[in-house]
C-alpha cells in the first residue's frame, strides 16, 4: 500500500502548484492572487457510531415486539450490514436495495430532528429491512439519538420531536448533562485514552436557524476520530446500526485520511508583502479581504476581518478599509437577485459538490 500510494499526497501537492505557476505566468503585474484551502488534511483513525454508544447507556431503546427484538438480537451477535458486505458481493446487496427503494414508510416509525431534511432522511432510512435501524427504535423511550454528518446527536425533546419524551427545562439539561458525561468517559481501547476534545451545546449555535442545530457536537480528540452514521449517500440498508461496534479502524472503508480545522493562505501581489508569515487568518476574512483588494466597501453584517496584516503599510494608510451598510432586500433591485434559473443552477452545482442531498 506504502509503495502503491506512498507518494500520493505530495503528487497532488505537485500538480496544484503547476496550475497555481500557470495562473500566475498568464496574469498582468496589477492582478493579487489569493490560495486558500478551506480546511487541512490529516490521518484518520478510528470511526466512532454514537448510536451503539447510545443504545449501551440506555439512552436509546429498541421496541419490545418480537421482530425488533430478534433483530437486535442478531445485530449484537454480529448480523450486520458491515459483516454481510464482507461475504456478499456489494453489488448483489444494492440490486436487492434499489428493487426496495420505492416502499413506503410509516410515518409512526420515525422520530425527528425538528429538521425537515432530516426528518425526510429518517423516513427514507426507516424502511423495513432485515437489519437493525431506526424503525425498530422505541421512540417512546428514547432519549437521545444521533444522525447526520459526523453524527451529531439530538434529545427527544417533547414539542420539537414527533414522539419526543425529555420535557423541556430542567429535564432536558439533565439529559444534556448526562450525555455528556458518558460522552467523556469514551476511550480508544487500543490506547486506553479519551478521544473526545470537548462537547459543545446548543447555546454556541445563534441565528435564525439555530433551532435547527444539534442538542450536542462532538469534536474529537485532534479530529483523528470522527462518528460514522448515515447520510444522503447510503441506501436504506445501511442503517444507523451498521456495525455492532462503538469503533473502528478506518481503513476498513478504505479511508486513512479527513479534514483538519488549519488549512492555509497564500497571497501575491504588488500591494502583497514578501516573504512574511502571516497569523492569525480565519477562514471567514477571505471574503472581506478579497472585496478590499477590489476597493468595495465591506458590508457591516459580514463576518471576518480584512487581513490587512499581509498588505504594504503604504497601501493601507492609502486604502483604508470602507463599510457599507446592510441592503434591505425591498431595496435590491432585480438585478442583485438570482432569478429561478440561476437558482437552480447553483443547487445543482452544489449537489455535485457533495453539499447538498
Amino acid at each position: 500500500m506504502e509503495k502503491k500510494y506512498g507518494s500520493a499526497i505530495f503528487q497532488v501537492y505537485k500538480n496544484v502548484d503547476d496550475v497555481v505557476g500557470k495562473i500566475l505566468q498568464n496574469i498582468t503585474d496589477d492582478v493579487s492572487v489569493i490560495v486558500m484551502s478551506d480546511h487541512g488534511v490529516g490521518p484518520l483513525y478510528k470511526y466512532v457510531y454514537f448510536n451503539n454508544f447510545l443504545l449501551d447507556k440506555g439512552l436509546m431503546k429498541i421496541k419490545g415486539d418480537f421482530f425488533p427484538q430478534l433483530k437486535y438480537w442478531l445485530f449484537k451477535r454480529g448480523f450486520t450490514v458491515d459483516n454481510c458486505l464482507k461475504i456478499i458481493p456489494r453489488k448483489m446487496i444494492l440490486s436487492l436495495l434499489e428493487n426496495k427503494k420505492n416502499n413506503k414508510t410509516d410515518n409512526k416509525n420515525v422520530g425527528g430532528t425538528g429538521s425537515p431534511s432530516k426528518k425526510k432522511r429518517l423516513k427514507r432510512l426507516s424502511i423495513p429491512n432485515p437489519f437493525l435501524s431506526y424503525s425498530d427504535v422505541d421512540w417512546s423511550q428514547t432519549k437521545a439519538y444521533s444522525i447526520g454528518f459526523i453524527s451529531p446527536i439530538y434529545i427527544n425533546l417533547n414539542g420539537r420531536e414527533p414522539y419526543g419524551i425529555v420535557q423541556k427545562g430542567d429535564e432536558y439539561k439533565k439529559v444534556i448533562e448526562e450525555v455528556t458525561n458518558e460522552l467523556n468517559q469514551i476511550k480508544d481501547p487500543d490506547t486506553n485514552e479519551n478521544i473526545l476534545d470537548y462537547v459543545l451545546t446548543k447555546e454556541v449555535f445563534s441565528g435564525k436557524y439555530s433551532d435547527n442545530a444539534p442538542d450536542i457536537a462532538v469534536i474529537m480528540k485532534d479530529m483523528a476520530y470522527i462518528g460514522r452514521d448515515v447520510n444522503a449517500y447510503f441506501p436504506p440498508f445501511f442503517s444507523a446500526f451498521r456495525t455492532n461496534k462503538l469503533m473502528e479502524p478506518s481503513v476498513i472503508q478504505d479511508i486513512s485520511g479527513t479534514h483538519r480545522m488549519n488549512g492555509i493562505v497564500i497571497l501575491t501581489g504588488n500591494n502583497i508583502k514578501k516573504n512574511f508569515i502571516l497569523k492569525g487568518a480565519e477562514i471567514e476574512d477571505i471574503a472581506p479581504t478579497i472585496l478590499y483588494l477590489m476597493g468595495l466597501p465591506i458590508p457591516k453584517d459580514m463576518d471576518g476581518k480584512v487581513l490587512l496584516d499581509a498588505f504594504n503599510p503604504m497601501y493601507t494608510e492609502n486604502n483604508p478599509v470602507r463599510y457599507t451598510d446592510i441592503l434591505d432586500k425591498a431595496d435590491m433591485n432585480e438585478s442583485t437577485q438570482f432569478s429561478e434559473d440561476d437558482e437552480a443552477k447553483i443547487r445543482e452545482r452544489l449537489k455535485n459538490l457533495g453539499y447538498l442531498s
